[in-house]
């Protein structure tokens, strides 16, 4: 709206100008007499005006786009629930954005409740991934996706299941998400143990 009003502006005192170098010819005579002196200081800051306003414009085109991709991509969401044996995860996805977007790989680890590592085992390097390439149609809550069926491993309950997963939007831009829940007795828990380090859960 401000760049609007400030183009608008330009205009009116141009077409003030042109009115009055119709009406007064002499007037516009005398102007251009005064003002040849500063024709080239003249020319160079309305040079200037018109790069600083372009690239304001560039700027702020630029940024809408980002924005308009930030709202509409997709926004995967990981985890799952157990299997009516309590003997299997079962790894599901949802995406919450307004997009498709296309899973590329994941990771599913299991460690002791009370031995949580300072750092994901995915983390490690030569680490292997999971590869999947699949797309996932937006949905949220109501489209859950079942991506993998993992065997819990035989550690005291409640443990920790944690994991990570990559994916792509439209825009083929990659972005990555982690998980955290509690495998209890008969089920699991979306609980963060206190103190974790944020490399278990951070996205982007």
């Amino acid at each position: 709206m401000r760049k609007f009003a400030i183009i608008l502006g330009i205009v009116i005192v141009l077409a003030g100008l042109i009115g009055l170098s119709v009406r007064y010819p002499h007037l516009t005579e005398l102007v251009r007499s005064a003002l040849d002196p500063w024709a080239s200081v003249i020319t160079a800051i309305a040079t200037a005006v018109i790069a600083v306003f372009t690239l304001t414009l560039w700027d702020s085109n630029r940024r809408q786009v980002k924005h308009l991709r930030e709202i509409e991509r997709a926004y995967i969401s990981g985890g799952g629930p157990l299997d009516n044996t309590g003997q299997i995860f079962c790894f599901t996805v949802n995406n919450y954005g307004k997009t498709p977007g296309v899973l590329l790989e994941y990771a599913v680890e299991f460690c002791p409740l009370t031995a949580i590592p300072s750092v994901p085992a995915y983390a490690a390097p030569g680490y292997q991934r999971t590869t999947y390439y699949d797309r996932v149609a937006p949905g949220g809550i109501h489209e859950t996706w079942h991506v993998a069926n993992i065997p819990v491993p035989p550690l005291a309950r409640p443990m920790l299941v944690y994991g990570r997963y990559w994916f792509e939007d439209i825009w083929k831009a990659t972005h990555t998400s982690g998980f955290v829940l509690v495998i209890e007795a008969t089920g699991t828990n979306p609980h963060v143990p206190t103190g974790i380090s944020r490399a278990y859960t951070d996205w982007n």
